[in-house]
């Protein structure tokens, strides 16, 4: 039997960090490893009862942010439990192998590491704050996603395209190894090298921006991270300092703005800037999160978690 292993490094994600998890138990990653780090919204205690009820090994982080040095950390100690597969997990990344599980499709793969890609899901223009019941109105995806760096920088600093169409750096499953390691994001391995191929088998399923209130502060907090950190450049954080200038230029307006580019009004379409474009309504994100925001909110009265 494989073991999978989950590592997660999570932010302010109260509104799915259980759905999120039990959701990656369904698929047969059962060895699930969450930092928080700094949260202020909840997520803290909803990781320390997540531990407590055996689903997860909590950590927590304040500080500058680490994740690459949590997740080669976690990952070493994954391998010394006897992890067979390495899977590095955000919060707001649901992973699934469609057909199968992801435990099975890992059972039968020979390769040292496999490369993902993303699905970005988009959320409706009305839903205004987190909420777990959100998720499940996440229908539609972009028609299309760019990944030429040069092509998504130049359209999105000209207006002609929205950050939800960008299509993320796949990320690598990995076998762990004592002297492998990956960057933040995981995108990048190093250490020793072994047979890798890009798959279609599993794919991670973005659910980057759920909410106009999550944007907001996920600009905000974001552009305050980056300024501490006194990070100027540097392709990971290009989005990020899109937004500071947006932010320095207009004021609160640009969230507005942004929000309208990234999330989809009643007839389908993203309104990118003055431009609308038509995304593609598809049911996959629905129905692979459906039975896990309904335990959710078993386990979790909404009316507590999102008050009115």
């Amino acid at each position: 039997m494989v073991l999978v292993a989950g590592i997660m490094v999570v932010r302010n994600e109260v509104d799915v960090v259980r759905a999120n998890v039990l959701h990656h138990h369904a698929q047969g990653i059962r060895h699930l490893q969450i930092v928080d780090d700094g949260s202020t919204d909840g997520t803290a205690e909803e990781v320390e009862e997540l531990e407590r009820e055996g689903l997860v090994r909590a950590y927590h982080h304040t500080g500058g942010f680490a994740q690459a040095a949590w997740t080669n950390r976690l990952m070493r100690q994954a391998l010394e439990d006897g992890a067979d597969w390495i899977v590095p997990i955000d919060g707001d990344e649901f992973w699934v192998a469609p057909g199968s599980r992801i435990d099975a499709v890992l059972a039968i793969a020979p390769e040292d590491a496999l490369h993902v890609w993303s699905v970005n899901v988009v959320q409706r223009r009305s839903q205004q704050t987190p909420d777990v019941r959100a998720l499940t109105s996440m229908l539609y995806r972009p028609q299309a996603q760019w990944t030429a760096a040069h092509q998504v920088d130049a359209r999105l600093a000209n207006g002609e395209m929205s950050l939800i169409e960008v299509r993320w750096v796949p990320k690598w499953i990995y076998r762990p190894h004592a002297q492998r390691s990956v960057d933040t994001g995981s995108h990048f391995l190093s250490g020793p090298v072994g047979a890798r191929r890009s798959t279609s088998d599993i794919v991670y399923m973005h659910a980057v921006l759920r909410s106009r209130e999550a944007l907001a502060r996920r600009m905000l907090d974001h552009a305050q991270r980056l300024r501490t950190a006194g990070i100027a450049a540097g392709n990971s954080a290009r989005h990020v300092q899109r937004w500071i200038g947006m932010l320095e230029e207009h004021g609160d307006v640009a969230i507005d703005w942004e929000w309208a580019a990234n999330s989809v009004d009643d007839d389908g379409a993203l309104d990118i800037y003055g431009t609308r474009r038509l995304l593609q309504h598809d049911l996959q994100f629905h129905d692979v999160v459906h039975a896990h925001v309904q335990a959710t909110i078993a386990t979790r009265d909404p009316r507590v978690l999102y008050p009115a």
